[in-house]
């Protein structure tokens, strides 16, 4: 591939980059939802509006943080957008009320870690898969993302997870949430990052072939 092709493909996918990043970004939510229902043991408790609203609003925020990357605005104001975002669904994923199936749960102290370790399981997997997905998906359909933009992306992998964990764990401890539910977001979080990383080298490295002679780097192009 010459270079002038990669960059007017790359053009393209910016100009169509707006509903597709609104579609990657639902698609990776339901999936997510999805996945957190089928690890569920049972469905107790779950198809209640106190329950199904944080997700549901928790889904719309990561469709909302992708459809960001390609909004036209100066990248500080795309980085409170984020921020604010990011803060909101952490919000969200706390605010589901108790349920007796979460607290029957945590009525033996000696289920508390296990339960932890259930969820950072549960979590971690599907936040690897949708991590997956997600430079899959970029790679074929939306522009080719900088440094800056591969740090900001590394984080949805996790909130899929998180969303997931909120519909598979609904309303327990606030202490399980910030151990299990958020610890997978930081365990993904290297995965994640390094993933975009080698995936954009692999992609410069054919687009850029034979004109890369004075870089020492590939990674440095982003």
């Amino acid at each position: 591939m010459r270079a002038i092709d990669f960059i007017e493909a790359d053009v393209k996918r910016v100009e169509k980059g707006a509903v597709r990043a609104v579609a990657i970004g639902l698609s990776l939510g339901v999936l997510s939802v999805g996945l957190g229902l089928w690890a569920r043991e049972d469905f107790r408790e779950v198809f209640t509006l106190q329950n199904l609203l944080p997700p549901a609003l928790m889904l719309i925020g990561l469709t909302a943080g992708l459809a960001v990357y390609l909004q036209k605005a100066p990248w500080a104001r795309k980085l409170v957008w984020l921020c604010v975002i990011l803060v909101g669904v952490l919000a969200l994923s706390l605010v589901q009320p108790q349920t007796e199936v979460s607290l029957s749960k945590f009525q033996d102290p000696a289920r508390f870690w296990p339960e932890n370790l259930h969820c950072l399981l549960v979590g971690a997997g599907v936040s690897l898969v949708t991590s997956i997905l997600l430079s899959v998906l970029m790679l074929k359909f939306l522009p080719s993302p900088n440094r800056r933009w591969q740090t900001v992306l590394s984080f949805l992998p996790g909130v899929c997870g998180l969303v997931a964990l909120t519909v598979h764990c609904m309303g327990t401890l606030v202490s399980h949430t910030l151990i299990a539910h958020w610890g997978q977001m930081l365990l993904i979080f290297p995965f994640a990052y390094a993933q975009q990383r080698v995936l954009f080298k692999i992609q410069m490295k054919k687009a850029l072939s034979g004109h890369l002679g004075s870089l020492k780097n590939v990674g440095d192009l982003g």
